[in-house]
């Protein structure tokens, strides 16, 4: 393509072949010197009409002193080119344990519920070739197979939202020369060289000259295993829609004499199939171990599903003690369900959007007996008061919020 840069090429190609090129999109942004790489790229691409509109997204998780800084920097760098910037961010608490993976987790809350509620049906990260390498031996460390070595996919949905990721046939070094020659400065993530974190290691270990394994190989590897893990999803999606029954509150059955006939490998995956569409979220698939053992319980949970078996059957629904409590507004909830509040947020500051649970099902309807994925969906909550159960169509009184609740996945 004449005149443009071969990254900006290559991801202007991987747009198209996906039919993303001419959509609003959003940028996952966080300054370092990949996200900051694509900012400029897709700045090049829309100044030559070559992709459609885009905003730049960067969320605060407050974990940082210095994070209030580099947010006020990468917004001036942002205005200097142009763009739109928006800052996320919300009054979600912190938990002791497993920060990383709660940090993950909030970015892409707060990205996808941004996208949702602008209608802005995708979402890009700026992955790379490198970081594809990483987490491909990251998955052999860890036995992984097929599904696991494909590593990080080029394109997901979440929520109705499509992520995808233009550059993982770019190499991180290429993209610092793109940045050089533009003469834009980037932040370092001090954590990048903390070698306490596995991929730090991992990343360091990659760059020795004496290491055999080269980031092209290792992408090759996760290319071909992505090929693979593609006809067996087709095959077991196609052994779901015969088989795989769906209730109108989040929670599915299905024979369990039909799954347990399966090859382990099929029974495998249909199982994290359906737990993700249980758990509404992006789900690595679970080791084998802990998915075989699930045929000798009669009761169980694995990664907030529960599974249970009655009259032949495996039911599916989401594990209530795993869901938080959220401050109440219209949006995306716990990735399953769009909610909309017919009121003003000003008048919401009291209230809550939390599971229903068994007591407050219990009380709306003395004789449930439509099983317990009820008990996963959202209610509107005041001082511990259930106020609103739409899957119900239930409300406390004629002065409780009007509340809609939509199944997204």
């Amino acid at each position: 393509m004449s005149g443009l840069h071969p990254l900006e090429c290559t991801t202007l190609e991987n747009l198209h072949k996906m039919h993303l090129d001419q959509a609003p999109m959003a940028l996952a942004l966080s300054g370092g010197g990949d996200s900051m790489a694509l900012a400029l790229i897709l700045k090049r691409l829309r100044k030559e009409r070559k992709i459609g509109p885009f905003v730049t997204l960067t969320v605060d998780h407050g974990l940082r002193i210095e994070s209030g800084q580099e947010i006020t920097q990468v917004n001036k760098w942002m205005t200097e080119h142009g763009l739109i910037h928006i800052l996320l961010n919300d009054e979600s608490p912190r938990p002791e344990t497993a920060i990383q993976e709660w940090a993950r987790d909030y970015r892409y809350d707060l990205m996808i519920r941004h996208c949702k509620e602008n209608k802005i049906p995708t979402l890009l990260t700026a992955h790379t070739m490198d970081d594809q390498a990483e987490t491909v031996i990251m998955r052999l460390m860890r036995g992984a197979g097929i599904q696991g070595l494909q590593a990080i996919r080029c394109a997901r949905t979440q929520a109705g939202v499509t992520i995808f990721r233009p550059l993982l046939d770019a190499r991180r070094s290429d993209l610092r020369r793109y940045l050089d020659d533009h003469q834009q400065p980037w932040i370092e993530d001090p954590a990048n060289q903390q070698r306490s974190f596995e991929r730090v290691r991992i990343r360091q270990w990659l760059t020795e000259d004496s290491n055999p394994l080269k980031p092209e190989a290792l992408a090759k590897v996760a290319g071909y295993m992505a090929e693979a893990d593609q006809v067996l999803t087709e095959l077991c999606a196609d052994w779901a829609r015969e088989h795989i029954r769906d209730d109108s509150f989040g929670g599915l059955s299905m024979e369990a004499e039909h799954l347990y006939s399966l090859p382990n490998p099929l029974y495998h995956r249909i199982l994290a199939l359906a737990m993700q569409r249980v758990r509404g979220r992006y789900l690595i698939q679970p080791q084998p171990e802990a998915v075989l053992s699930l045929r000798d319980k009669t009761d169980a949970t694995l990664a907030g599903v529960r599974f249970r078996h009655k009259k032949g059957r495996l039911y599916l629904f989401r594990e209530v003690g795993r869901i938080a409590s959220k401050p109440a507004r219209s949006g995306l909830w716990d990735d399953r369900f769009q909610i909309e509040i017919k009121t003003s947020d000003s008048e919401l500051s009291d209230f809550t959007i939390a599971p229903l649970g068994r007591g407050a099902v219990r009380m709306i309807h003395p004789g449930w007996q439509g099983g317990e994925a009820l008990y996963a969906c959202p209610g509107l909550w005041k001082d511990k008061e259930i106020l609103v159960a739409p899957s119900l169509d239930w409300r406390a009184n004629d002065d409780a919020p009007g509340m809609v609740m939509r199944q997204v996945v």
